[in-house]
C-alpha cells in the first residue's frame, strides 16, 4: 500500500520489517535511496540473499538484527549491487567480519560506517575498512565492542587521514593509544566523541588535539567511566591550562561535553578558560569544584553560549540564584542543573 501510494519514495524507515514486507518494498520502491529497519526472524541469510539484487541503488542502509544468525551470503551479494552506498549502519549482534569486509571492498563510495553492538567484529573488519576505504572514510562510529583493539585502530589512523568524525563508546579493548593515534594522524577531525574511558585517556586526547588538530574541530565530547580514584600520578592533566590550549588550537568548537574528572582546583580560572571557546554554543560540564554565583554570572557573559548543563557542580548560593533566575523567566542563556538525579 505504501509503495503504491508513493511511487517516488526515496526514504523508508520502520521499526520492524519481515520478508514479505521487504519483498514488497523492494518490488515497488525503485527510487529508494535510504532504508532503515530491523529485520524480523524470517529474513534469514538465504532469504535476504535472494533479494539482494532487487534493492535500489541505496545511499544509506541502516540495519538492525538481533536474532542469532550471521549474514555472510547476503553481505557478499548485496555489496556487489550497492555501488552508490555512502552510509552503512550495522546494529547486528551476530554478524562477523565478512560483512564489513565485503561492504568495504565492494562499495566504492562508502564514506561513513557505524558499528553498534556488533559483538563479534574483530580487528580484521577494521583493517579491511582501513585498507579499502582509506582516505575516503569520513565518519566512523564504534560502540559496545570488546574485540576491536589498538591494532585495528592503528590502521585507521595510518590509512584514513581524511576522517572527519570519530565516535567510540565502551570499546573495552581500545586504550589511549587508539585515540592518541587517531587524533595525531587525522588532523582534520570535526567531531571527536569518546564515552566510558578513564580520565587519563581523556587527558591524553585533549593534549593531542591541542597540538595536532588543524583547527577544524567543532564538536568535542568526553565522558569518563564515572569511577573516581585518587591516582594523580599521570603526567598529563585535564585542567584549565589544557583546555585553554584546546580553545586556542580549535577555535571553532561549538559543542563540548566534559562529563569527566578534571584536575582543576580554581573554579574562576576554569570559567575564564571556558569563555575562551569563543564559538561555543552548547556545554555540558561536571565541574571539579563547585561554581559560585559569581562564576555563573561570568559565564552568562559569553557571547555565543546558549545552552549549559551543569552536573553536581554548584554552591547553594549559585543554585538559589538560578532558581530565582528561572522564576523571573529571564531570557538569554538556558541553564540546566543536574543534582542528585533531579533537573532544575
Amino acid at each position: 500500500m505504501i509503495v503504491k501510494s508513493f511511487p517516488n519514495l526515496q526514504i523508508f524507515e520502520c521499526k520492524h520489517i519481515n520478508f514479505a514486507g521487504l519483498q514488497g518494498l523492494l518490488t515497488g520502491a525503485l527510487k529508494l535511496k535510504s532504508l532503515t529497519s530491523q529485520f524480523e526472524n524470517d529474513i534469514t541469510d538465504d532469504a535476504a540473499e535472494t533479494l539482494s539484487f532487487a534493492f535500489a541503488k541505496l545511499e544509506s542502509l541502516r540495519i538492525r538484527i538481533i536474532h542469532d544468525i550471521d549474514y555472510p551470503k547476503f553481505s557478499s551479494s548485496m555489496s556487489n549491487y550497492q555501488s552508490f552506498l555512502r552510509h552503512l549502519h550495522l546494529a547486528t549482534v551476530h554478524i562477523t567480519d565478512i560483512t564489513v569486509e565485503k561492504f568495504a571492498e565492494n562499495c566504492k563510495f562508502l564514506e561513513s560506517i557505524e558499528i553498534y553492538m556488533c559483538f563479534h567484529l574483530t580487528d580484521n573488519a577494521i583493517i579491511a575498512l582501513a585498507n579499502h576505504r582509506n582516505i575516503h572514510l569520513k565518519h566512523l562510529m564504534i560502540a559496545y565492542n570488546a574485540r576491536i583493539t589498538d591494532e585495528g585502530m592503528k590502521h585507521i589512523a595510518i590509512n584514513c587521514k581524511n576522517l572527519k568524525t570519530f565516535i567510540a563508546m565502551s570499546c573495552t579493548k581500545m586504550t589511549s593509544s587508539s585515540f592518541v593515534n587517531i587524533t595525531r594522524e587525522c588532523k582534520n577531525l570535526v567531531e571527536f566523541t569518546v564515552r566510558n574511558y578513564p580520565w587519563q585517556t581523556l587527558a591524553s586526547i585533549v593534549h593531542t588535539l591541542s597540538t595536532r588538530n588543524k583547527g577544524t574541530l567543532k564538536v568535542f565530547k568526553a565522558y569518563d567511566t564515572g569511577i573516581r580514584t585518587n591516582d594523580n600520578s599521570f603526567n598529563l592533566k585535564l585542567n584549565a591550562a589544557a583546555l585553554e590550549k584546546l580553545a586556542i588550537r580549535c577555535p571553532q568548537i561549538k559543542s563540548m561535553v566534559l562529563r569527566c574528572r578534571m584536575q582543576e582546583s580554581d573554579g574562576s580560572c576554569l570559567i575564564r578558560t571556558l569563555k575562551k571557546f569563543q564559538n561555543l554554543e552548547e556545554l555540558m560540564i561536571c565541574p571539579p569544584v563547585k561554581f559560585t554565583k559569581s562564576d555563573i554570572k561570568q559565564l552568562e557573559k559569553h557571547k555565543r553560549l546558549k545552552d549549559i548543563t551543569i552536573i553536581h557542580g554548584l554552591t547553594p548560593e549559585a543554585e538559589s540564584f538560578l532558581k530565582e533566575r528561572k522564576n523571573e523567566n529571564k531570557g538569554g542563556m538556558y541553564i540546566t542543573v543536574i543534582n542528585n538525579n533531579n533537573n532544575q
